[in-house]
């Protein structure tokens, strides 16, 4: 049997692939069903589509789900002794008014959960067309990985309407496969980085740019901004500003720097993608123990984070002067120029930010933490510092802060035509550079449908 779970990718398209496959089911969550609800049922009815958010859970367990096994007790510690599983829920709801030991309890549910759906399926593979970030998706296919079938999903890769195929969810078992698409286009990638290499303007993501007031998009944010919420929300960004331009200091792009862009949060790529380092303090602090002499770090916040929507959870009273007291680190003021950092910087870090595809298409050296969307790239191009101690990284860096020359773009040109050859290709020849988060989603279904149909053909296994 092969699993599907699509999240917020489902659509008809890829049900009605599903529907005429024989040993395929899909697992979904109710939120993400929508205009898709009819063929769900019919799935459902054909005992081919299962629930596994919380209605369906609680369900299950007042009905006496049965449970047991030699290695439930090994497969619940392995799962729930994760920590991100408790990140997971206060990233969806703000205020737990049960406390921790009442959603530890749920959780252990939600694993006898996955665990009868094992037993009764006995699924081999579980596809998933983006890392799942619900409690309960990440929960229910974690567990499954854990009783051993093999989960594959698909990742944003640093090319925008590429997503790559890589297995397993546990950090130490990514491992990303080489599952070649069925079309890639070298003028796609000649004509993406030539854009970055040009004006910080031109370049600029479409999640960046300042929404026009007199848009329907704007004028229906004004009108959202005025209730109670977003009021409060709004005070709630005021205060977290206040605190970083009090942390923010100036300083010298004559001298030596290396600069870690901040990463928007919450986000996939951070929690659950980056593990340890969705607290990018974290990140940081290895940085800074392992720069050369002389190089000092500066920390640039993500803008969307005050052009946006602001989330005290992920920017926490004193998070900004907890980065600044770290020996030889500076938060710069906002609205400085990326590319003025990127072209100065002796390298550029971040988890998995858009910023390392900007600094590697410059000619810069890409430091990042999250290692499958970069797997693809040579050290002497990326430095892995996710997997790296200090002492590797502090030489690695060393070797980065002696060079004299830029990057050769031939190189870095190769390396993204390998991620193009590599991942799968959602793009159309007009919107391949998504320029709203309408192409974006449908980039990102296109090539979730490919992916699907190389699941059920054996392709990609």
């Amino acid at each position: 049997m092969k699993v599907f779970y699509h999240g917020s990718n489902i659509h008809q398209a890829v049900l009605d692939i599903i529907m005429v496959s024989a040993g395929t089911m899909v697992v979904y969550e109710d939120n993400d069903i929508g205009k898709v609800g009819s063929s769900i049922d019919s799935l459902a009815k054909a005992g081919r589509a299962v629930g596994i958010n919380m209605s369906y859970i609680v369900q299950a367990t007042n009905d006496g789900l049965a449970t047991g096994g030699d290695e439930r007790e090994r497969i619940v510690s392995a799962v729930l002794n994760d920590y991100r599983v408790f990140l997971l829920k206060s990233r969806f709801l703000r205020v737990d008014v049960e406390g921790a030991f009442a959603s530890f309890g749920y959780f252990s549910d939600v694993v006898d959960y996955a665990l009868h759906f094992n037993e009764r399926f006995k699924p081999q593979l579980v596809y998933s067309s983006y890392t799942p970030h619900t409690v309960e998706a990440w929960i229910f296919m974690r567990t499954l990985e854990e009783a051993g079938v093999r989960i594959i999903r698909l990742i944003t890769s640093p090319l925008p309407w590429v997503s790559l195929p890589v297995a397993g969810l546990a950090e130490e078992r990514i491992q990303p496969l080489c599952s070649a698409s069925s079309e890639h286009s070298p003028k796609k990638v000649d004509r993406y980085l030539e854009v970055l290499r040009g004006s910080y303007e031109t370049a600029l993501p479409y999640y960046e740019k300042v929404m026009d007031a007199f848009s329907w998009t704007g004028l229906k944010a004004m009108v959202l901004s005025l209730a109670p919420k977003n009021i409060l929300k709004s005070f709630e960004k005021r205060l977290v500003f206040r605190e970083y331009m009090k942390a923010a200091k100036p300083f010298d792009t004559e001298s030596p720097f290396a600069t870690y862009f901040l990463h928007y949060q919450p986000e996939m790529n951070t929690l659950p993608e980056a593990g340890l380092y969705c607290d990018q303090f974290q990140a940081i602090v290895k940085l800074a123990s392992a720069l050369p002499q002389g190089v000092t770090l500066i920390v640039k916040e993500h803008p969307s984070t005050f052009t946006k929507r602001c989330d005290r959870r992920w920017r926490p009273k004193g998070f900004y002067e907890r980065i600044a007291r770290i020996p030889n680190v500076l938060i710069c003021a906002p609205g400085v120029n990326a590319f003025h950092h990127i072209d100065r910087a002796k390298f550029v870090a971040s988890i998995a930010g858009v910023c390392l595809t900007e600094a590697l298409a410059r000619g810069i050296t890409a430091v990042t933490f999250f290692s499958p969307r970069f797997n693809l790239f040579p050290s002497s191009l990326v430095v892995d510092a996710s997997r790296a101690s200090i002492s590797e990284l502090r030489e690695a860096l060393r070797s980065v802060c002696a060079r004299q020359t830029r990057l050769s773009e031939m190189a870095v040109a190769e390396c993204f035509l390998h991620v193009a050859q590599n991942g799968y290709d959602g793009s159309d020849d007009e919107s391949f550079i998504p320029r709203s988060i309408f192409q974006a989603a449908t980039n990102s279904q296109r090539a979730n449908r490919i992916a699907i149909q190389d699941v059920i053909d054996g392709t990609l296994s």
